[in-house]
């Protein structure tokens, strides 16, 4: 897997892809179930990202994906994002729901990713993730109507978050 960065009008969002080699990406740590990287190219702004993959998957969506969770940073602005993969393009106009204890929050959607729709939604989401005292399951719905449960685990999340941070300073 190879982390990219896409501009979205004013909100940047961070994606994935399998064939976009234009980035050197780092995997800097693991910390039990999430993975720390960075992209530090000369004359670039330094982003960093932390990642999860789901645990577990429930639904009626078939199909080969590999659904995960990113909180994503970039260094220069200080602007922190979360941003959510099923693994398929979700349905136009719709929305994830992002369930952490015992909460329920949902997420704007645009072909394969989604995200918060304002910085403020971000910060209160991080804190609630690292926080959090149970697992994060997401719910998900794809462009043909079937869905998906997505189950990601928190375990090692507040260290990789830390470690991110001092990466990007």
């Amino acid at each position: 897997m190879v982390l990219f960065y896409n501009s979205n009008s004013s909100a940047d969002v961070a994606s994935t892809s399998l064939t976009n080699n234009k980035q050197n990406v780092v995997v800097d740590g693991r910390y039990y179930d999430w993975i720390v990287y960075y992209i530090d190219e000369i004359g670039a702004e330094k982003k960093c990202y932390i990642a999860s993959f789901a645990k577990e998957t429930k639904g009626n969506y078939v199909g080969e994906r590999k659904p995960y969770i990113m909180i994503a940073r970039f260094n220069t602005r200080e602007i922190e994002q979360v941003s959510v993969f099923s693994g398929f393009v979700y349905k136009k106009n719709s929305f994830i729901y992002l369930n952490l204890d015992n909460k329920q929050t949902r997420m704007i959607t645009k072909d394969g990713r989604a995200w918060n729709k304002t910085e403020q939604e971000d910060k209160v989401m991080i804190t609630r993730l690292i926080n959090a005292s149970s697992d994060i399951k997401i719910r998900s719905e794809s462009i043909d109507g079937k869905y998906a449960i997505d189950t990601y685990s928190v375990k090692g999340l507040a260290r990789a978050y830390k470690r991110m941070k001092d990466l990007c300073k």
